[in-house]
C-alpha cells in the first residue's frame, strides 16, 4: 500500500512541498514483528527500490462499551522495542517513518473502524478519555518518527466531538514534535472540523472510479482520479 503527500505545514505557517513513497508495512500478529531483525531487513528491500518513507500501525484495542487500551506495552511505561526499533532503524537507513494506531474493532462487534460510535453518554466519555491516554502514550513512546497519526477512519466519532478531537491532538503535540494528521476515510474528509489543528490532511482514498461493470481502461481511470484531484486541491 502506497502514499503520497504533497504538502505539510512547515512550523512557520508555509507549506513544505515532499512527494512521499510510502509502503505501510504490516504484519500476521499484533505488532512484534516490527522489532525484529526481518524488519530491518525488510526496510533495507524498499529502500534499494526506491522508497522514501515507511508506515507502521500499532493497534489500539477496544471493547463494547468504549474501552480502549495499547497491546504490548511495559508496565513501567517504557517504550516497547517493537515501537522504538523500527523507527531507530528506519532513521539509520535513511528512511522516514509514520505512526498509524489503528483501532481494532472487530472482536468487539464492528466490522470495521468506520462504524464504532456508541449509543449512551457514557460510553462516549469512556472511549475519549481512554482513547486519549492510548494516543498520547503512543505519541510519547514515537517522539522521534517523522509523522504521527492521531487517528485512522474514525469518522463517526467526530460530529459532535471537536472538543474532544482538538484535545486529543493538543494530547499527542505535546509528547511528540513529528508532524500530526488524521487519517479519514474518503467518503468523510469533507466533514473534519480540525484539520486547521493538524500539519497534513490523510484520507483513504479509495474513491469509487467508474461505475460500469466491464473492466476500466486506463483513460477513464485517468479521467476520473483527475476529478477527485480537483476536488481534494479545492
Amino acid at each position: 500500500m502506497a502514499f503520497v503527500a504533497i504538502a505539510m505545514a512547515a512550523t512557520d505557517g508555509s507549506l513544505r512541498a515532499e512527494r512521499v513513497q510510502g509502503v505501510v508495512i504490516s504484519c500476521p500478529s499484533w505488532g512484534w514483528e516490527w522489532g525484529t531483525d526481518e524488519m530491518v531487513a525488510t526496510m533495507r528491500d524498499l529502500k534499494e527500490i526506491g522508497v522514501s518513507w515507511v508506515q507502521i500501525h500499532p493497534y489500539i484495542q477496544i471493547d463494547r462499551e468504549g474501552s480502549t487500551s495499547l497491546r504490548g506495552m511495559p508496565e513501567d511505561g517504557s517504550a516497547p522495542e517493537w515501537l522504538s526499533r523500527p523507527i531507530r532503524e528506519a532513521h539509520a537507513l535513511g528512511l522516514k517513518i509514520a505512526i498509524v494506531p489503528h483501532v481494532a474493532g472487530w472482536r468487539a462487534g464492528w466490522s470495521w473502524r468506520g462504524d464504532i460510535a456508541f449509543e449512551s453518554r457514557e460510553g462516549w466519555r469512556r472511549f475519549f478519555e481512554s482513547y486519549e491516554k492510548s494516543v498520547v502514550r503512543l505519541a510519547r513512546h514515537c517522539r522521534d518518527a517523522d509523522a504521527f497519526s492521531v487517528g485512522s477512519e474514525l469518522d463517526r466519532t467526530v460530529a459532535g466531538h471537536e472538543r474532544e478531537w482538538r484535545q486529543i491532538i493538543a494530547g499527542a503535540r505535546a509528547e511528540t514534535k513529528a508532524a500530526l494528521t488524521y487519517g479519514a476515510n474518503w467518503d468523510g474528509y469533507r466533514k473534519i472540523p480540525f484539520w486547521d489543528a493538524l500539519d497534513a490532511i490523510s484520507l483513504s482514498a479509495y474513491f469509487p472510479l467508474v461505475n460500469h461493470g466491464r473492466r476500466p481502461v486506463a483513460g477513464e481511470l485517468d479521467a476520473a482520479w483527475a476529478k477527485v484531484h480537483r476536488q481534494l486541491a479545492a
